[in-house]
């Protein structure tokens, strides 16, 4: 069954750190605010959605794991299906850079990311992360998605 993310809006870059972090630790929340800001900073029309921005951002929100911004080296089971982590390096490498400008393109690129599950851990978060930061910059609007 092919994945078919869902979105809300959020009233302000705390509102959208709460609710891209709601599954997960509660101390969580302000790595991935600081990964909010972090990818404003760096989200423009002219400016797409790189492979690095994806590993530092998942470094950002991980730093305290081993392996904290490299891809995952084992096989993950997400919603009673296994991912496979071989092809995750070219998948990636596939998708990057990503030029959004359009919400269809940002989701297209959010949809594209989660279904490579490029990380073992914090997929969720650095998905979420990068569509805040995009949707406001570009969009005048904080898009975050339901998980």
């Amino acid at each position: 069954m092919p994945f078919t993310p869902k979105f809300s809006t959020a009233n302000g870059w705390l509102d959208a750190a709460v609710i891209i972090n709601a599954p997960h630790e509660p101390k969580a929340t302000m790595e991935t605010l600081n990964a909010i800001r972090f990818n404003y900073n760096r989200a423009g029309f002219n400016r797409p959605i790189t492979e690095f921005m994806v590993r530092e951002t998942h470094q950002c929100i991980s730093y305290w794991l081993d392996g904290a911004g490299s891809y995952r080296t084992c096989d993950v089971s997400i919603g009673g299906e296994t991912l496979s982590w071989r092809g995750v390096d070219w998948a990636m490498a596939n998708l990057h850079p990503f030029t959004v400008t359009s919400e269809k393109d940002l989701i297209e690129w959010y949809t594209r990311f989660e279904t490579i599950h490029p990380f073992e851990d914090g997929n969720g978060r650095v998905g979420g992360a990068i569509i805040a930061a995009y949707s406001w910059k570009l969009f005048d609007k904080i898009m975050v998605p339901l998980q």
